[in-house]
């Protein structure tokens, strides 16, 4: 399991001032709603960004996280709908509760080998109730190749170096930050929507539908790097 470096947090995701996740929060309400999807297991939660969302917006939120310092972030000022629980994503058979969605979402998917990538959609799919969903935010393969392969950019007053690789199914991202020794490495298995469909089928979910950008009228293609896939149990 690859760990993100202080750097990286720093730069991108700190707990101080976390993205919006407006537009999340709103694709749950209208797919998964709080009476009849109540319970939500977020998986790679990071700061607890979305699972503090979801539980001001009256979910059950267990966030799921490998790494001690994001959780201590996430549980600072939580509501009373969300707790968090160290533990790695390879580990969801372990867990003995069920759900009504289990979520993975900014790109927390495939981080390992082909076959674990697929025994980890599985475990999501055995830690529904039945008739539950899972949700993936992911990469789309197809819309990879148009990305610059190189670039450097500058965010929260920090200058950092982005360097894109595709080769297969593998989408490779390094980054270095002005300032410091930190590199993060990053490696990820990336799918295009058929795949990431037949995948879920292969494992016993049910393909829903996919989208882009959390917008079901928005369908996934080229021109779209991220997607979001919905599977039922």
């Amino acid at each position: 399991m690859t760990r993100y470096s202080t750097a990286w947090f720093d730069t991108f995701l700190p707990a101080a001032d976390p993205p919006p996740v407006d537009r999340e929060v709103a694709f749950f309400r209208r797919h998964f709603p709080v009476r009849r999807f109540p319970r939500v297991l977020d998986v790679a939660c990071g700061i607890g960004r979305h699972a503090r969302a979801l539980a001001e917006a009256g979910y059950e939120v267990t966030g799921l996280d490998h790494d001690a310092k994001a959780l201590e972030a996430a549980r600072a000022g939580a509501p009373a709908g969300a707790v968090f629980v160290q533990r790695d994503m390879g580990d969801l058979d372990r867990l003995e509760d069920r759900f009504d969605v289990v979520a993975c979402l900014w790109q927390s998917f495939g981080w390992s080998d082909a076959e674990t990538n697929r025994e980890v959609l599985g475990a999501m799919g055995r830690r529904l109730r039945p008739g539950g969903r899972v949700l993936l935010d992911i990469y789309n393969r197809e819309a990879l190749p148009a990305l610059p392969i190189e670039e450097i950019a500058v965010r929260r007053g920090r200058k950092f170096r982005t360097r894109r690789t595709l080769v297969g199914d593998r989408f490779r991202v390094r980054i270095s930050y002005e300032g410091s020794r930190e590199v993060d490495e990053l490696d990820w298995q990336v799918f295009d929507p058929p795949e990431i469909a037949t995948l879920g089928e292969e494992v016993g979910l049910a393909h829903v539908f996919t989208c882009a950008w959390f917008d079901e009228s928005m369908p996934a293609g080229p021109d779209h790097v991220r997607m979001q896939v919905v599977f039922e149990g």
